[in-house]
């Protein structure tokens, strides 16, 4: 009671919006729907082994709640078709995570349950969790084009997706969409403390932002993904995708563990890679370099720029008006340090997303690139990115390729 009293003050002095009223605390009370299935029963076992206080409430069709009867973890009804019953069930979820049936298969919840349940999410709730699966924005590509073709499965999952991100962010201060590939049903016993808790903080798992990963994953390891995107804050209005580490994935930095993984998640992060020949120092000053030499004429994004230096990289801003250069003469009259140095405020018009190019030397040397000042509404400037990242990497190539000929 003295942890929810607390919560409740917490929220009290925050915008009903703010991301943080998503947090959960001790005391908690997490609402499991599509608890009878595999996930289900592995999400059940490791919410209640968490140690993080909640209190978890397991939704069932069937009374005696099948396996999802954990210690610890109370079976409600789930009638999604009663209004009142199913109200009951949800009046203190503080939580609600959804195991579609898409994901998880029997024992999962079907989209019209699904459906019935947005619109009944009492005022309490702040925060939702969906799980879905891998492919809905690749539907276009093998292997998933083929398991779209019949029926249009992960055009309904997509569909079912939306409908849970317009209900979120229409009535909750957080949400999240974790997306697994097959699910491989582990042992009961795997779902213990000391399991979820390997899981979770495996280098074996690797995270991304989006639609990017493919791989089956056991119950167990994506029960344990689950309970870990309730506890990190990287997690809140994040879709994300979740696999096994591929053999061609780098290896994460051993200091920082899966830490490194929900880094991604912010911004989120749109690319990363090693730095082996240059300094993250002189990789900084290169960045500065190179994002200045896209306020040039006919250097530029087809989305127009300023540019401010950021301890460790630069941050670009987007702009929604004005490409920001005056005449020719006018560009020929000023000096080329004038240029230069007045980079950052060549572009005129309002700031609509950004994106942040880091050099950074911990947990290792590398360079990230990231999104930044992402309000809602704000689009993917994707035609850019794309043309950034080409640039970006042509260029760190022949930086470090010019370093190892100069050793």
């Amino acid at each position: 009671a003295a942890a929810a009293a607390a919560a409740a003050s917490r929220d009290s002095e925050l915008d009903f919006a703010d991301p943080r009223r998503a947090l959960l605390t001790p005391g908690s009370r997490i609402a499991v729907v599509g608890a009878e299935s595999e996930l289900g029963a592995a999400l059940c076992d490791a919410l209640a082994a968490s140690g993080e206080g909640w209190e978890v409430a397991a939704l069932c069709t069937e009374p005696e709640g099948g396996a999802a009867a954990a210690l610890g973890v109370e079976v409600r009804p789930f009638s999604p078709f009663t209004p009142s019953a199913l109200a009951r069930s949800l009046s203190d979820a503080d939580a609600v995570l959804v195991l579609s049936e898409g994901a998880c298969g029997s024992g999962g919840a079907e989209p019209k349950a699904v459906g019935r349940l947005l619109k009944a999410l009492p005022a309490r709730t702040r925060r939702l969790l969906l799980v879905s699966t891998h492919g809905v924005d690749r539907t276009n590509a093998l292997p998933f084009s083929m398991e779209n073709m019949f029926g249009g499965k992960l055009d309904k999952q997509r569909a079912l997706e939306q409908e849970a991100l317009l209900a979120a962010r229409k009535a909750l201060p957080g949400h999240s969409i974790a997306r697994f590939g097959k699910l491989k049903p582990s042992p009961r016993a795997s779902s213990s403390s000391a399991s979820a808790s390997a899981s979770a903080s495996s280098p074996s798992v690797e995270l991304a932002p989006g639609d990017a990963l493919s791989g089956e994953m056991s119950t167990a390891d994506a029960a344990a993904v689950l309970v870990e995107a309730l506890r990190r804050p990287e997690s809140v209005n994040a879709t994300f995708s979740a696999a096994p580490r591929s053999s061609s994935s780098p290896p994460p930095a051993a200091a920082a563990g899966l830490d490194d993984e929900w880094l991604k998640l912010v911004g989120p992060e749109i690319y990363r890679r090693p730095l082996e020949a240059v300094t993250p120092h002189e990789a900084a000053s290169w960045l500065r370099e190179f994002a200045r030499q896209l306020l040039r004429p006919g250097q530029g994004l087809p989305t127009p720029v300023t540019v401010a230096d950021l301890p460790d990289g630069v941050l670009l801003r987007f702009v929604t008006t004005g490409y920001g250069y005056d005449s020719y003469e006018k560009e020929e009259a000023r000096g080329a340090e004038d240029k230069w140095a007045e980079g950052g405020e060549r572009a005129r018009g309002n700031p609509d997303g950004a994106l942040r190019l880091l050099a950074e030397s911990e947990p290792s040397a590398r360079l990230r690139v990231a999104r930044a000042e992402m309000a809602p509404g704000t689009l993917v400037k994707e035609t850019s990115e794309e043309l950034l990242l080409r640039r970006l990497a042509k260029g760190i190539d022949e930086l470090e390729a010019a370093a190892r000929r100069s050793r």
